[in-house]
This record gives structure tokens, sequence and C-alpha cells, in this order.
């Protein structure tokens, strides 16, 4: 094979990794909850949901991330299960969401402190730095937060 040959081969196995979807499958249970998995249930008739592997695969963060990633729009941001939350889960997500407000204020109050996980080295975040992760925190709030 020729150069060009392995290039081209090379090119083409790379973009079809890219364009990989993950196959997620979701059904309601006798009791009515909802659920998400990758294998399909033997038991429950289920339907295929298709997100884009990079968005969601292997992740265990809070339903309302994906929600928000693959959604694509901050508005469209809702619990992912059944509307019937318990009130030991609303509890949670108040204080989730309380933690994240916390931790913006803080950012925008006393700046934000960086750390370099390689030299062990503590610093103060350039301005730029700062409006990136200050930015970051905000949307993460937005997101814990929503649908409270």
């Amino acid at each position: 094979m020729n150069t060009f040959t392995l290039l081209l081969v090379f090119a083409l196995a790379l973009m079809v990794s890219f364009t990989s979807v993950a196959k997620i499958y979701q059904w309601t249970d006798a009791e009515g909850k909802t659920h998400f998995s990758d294998i399909p249930p033997a038991q429950y008739a289920h339907k295929e949901i298709k997100i884009a592997a990079k968005l969601a695969a292997g992740s265990k963060s809070h339903p309302n991330v994906h929600k928000h990633f693959s959604s694509g729009s901050k508005s469209n941001v809702n619990r992912v299960n059944t509307p019937k939350v318990s009130s030991e889960e609303k509890a949670k997500d108040i204080a989730r969401c309380n933690r994240y407000k916390e931790k913006y204020e803080r950012y925008k109050r006393e700046g934000i402190l960086g750390y370099n996980v390689a030299t062990g080295q503590k610093r103060m975040m350039t301005k730029s730095e700062e409006k990136h992760w200050l930015k970051s925190a905000k949307e993460n709030m937005e997101i814990m937060c929503s649908g409270i």
C-alpha cells in the first residue's frame, strides 16, 4: 500500500469513530417509574433513544446535565424521571442547587484559586481564566437549579 492509501484509510476510520452513537433504552416499570439503560429490558416494552456517545457514554452525573446537553437548550431542562418526586429527592435537589449557588457566589466574591495537579502549585486565576470558570459555574448552577 502506498502512503496516500494508508492516510485515506486512517482518515475514514477517524470519521467513523467520531460519528458513533450509543444506544440507550427507555422503559416504564410496573410502578410507573421511567428507566434508562444501555441494555434493553426483557420483561418490559422499551424504546431506543440515540444519544451521541461523546455526550453521555459512561457518565454518572446528574440527569439534568444530560438533558441539558442533549437538548441543546437550557429552557428544555427538566427532570428525566417521573414527575412524582419524593420529598427526600426534592430535598437532595434543593441541597445540590444551594451548593452550586454558594460556589458561584463565592467565585464571584473571592475569585477562583487554581490548582496544578502535576506540580501541586496553587495560584489565583487570571482574569480570562476566571471569566471562563465563572461562566461555567453559572451554567452548572442554572442546570442544577432548573425545575426546582
